[in-house]
């Protein structure tokens, strides 16, 4: 079965990646401030964003993972420097390989450490075919630990732009935006959260509707929970 590899028209500047890592890190501050967290971050990028939340939140263990050789060693360079005990060593996981994500689950199923709190995904549902919607919150369902405690609340975090409905953008900018991504990719594109998001988050147990930050430059950021 053939299945989705990123490359590099899907990356960041490093620099825009880390323009927003503050912020994201505040607005999740009541998922990650209490108790012991574990964090799966999907498609991580340059690492900027698990390096901001492990430094900022040391009862947070952070898991960063990407889909991309040269991402997956450039996180590794990266972290060598910051010696920080709660942040593990990124691996290769693609999320659209069906190989990769049973390998991850039958790991999981038999280390009970493995199982987790939170899953982090920033910047991914627009820049990745619509599958990987469905494909997300299957994992998430699989890998978070059951039962939601003050202490310990289980969560998806998504951060990105978002469509205002099925036609229409938040902005021009949005929009050529969506142009952009279509040029370099045509099954990219922004998700209508109302249609294309929450529906599948609820087939999969999560708490609808979610709680939704408007962020800057016009994008949001998206936390569901579980009970």
């Amino acid at each position: 079965m053939s299945y989705y590899v990123p490359d590099e028209k899907s990356w960041p500047s490093e620099g825009s990646s880390a323009r927003n890592k503050e912020e994201i890190a505040q607005v999740l501050k009541p998922w990650l401030s209490s108790g012991s967290q574990k964090v799966f971050e999907v498609a991580s990028g340059f690492g900027e964003h698990a390096l901001t939340i492990a430094k900022a939140y040391p009862n947070v263990i952070m898991t960063p993972t990407e889909a991309q050789d040269v991402l997956v060693e450039k996180m590794v360079q990266k972290f060598i420097s910051q010696q920080l005990i709660n942040i593990t060593t990124p691996f290769l996981f693609n999320l659209d390989n069906d190989i990769d994500v049973a390998s991850f689950l039958e790991q999981r199923s038999n280390v009970d450490q493995a199982l987790y709190t939170g899953v982090l995904a920033i910047n991914l549902i627009h820049i990745s075919p619509k599958r990987i919607i469905e494909k997300l919150f299957a994992f998430a369902e699989a890998i978070l630990l059951k039962g939601s405690t003050p202490e310990t609340p289980k969560w998806v975090a998504l951060y990105g732009a978002y469509k205002k409905n099925a036609t229409q953008f938040y902005s021009e900018s949005d929009k050529r935006f969506e142009e952009s991504l279509k040029q370099r990719n045509d099954e990219w594109g922004l998700r209508h959260l109302e249609t294309e998001v929450i529906p599948i988050a609820a087939a999969h147990g999560f708490i609808t509707p979610p709680q939704v930050f408007q962020m800057n430059k016009g994008n949001f950021t998206i936390v569901f929970t579980r009970d």
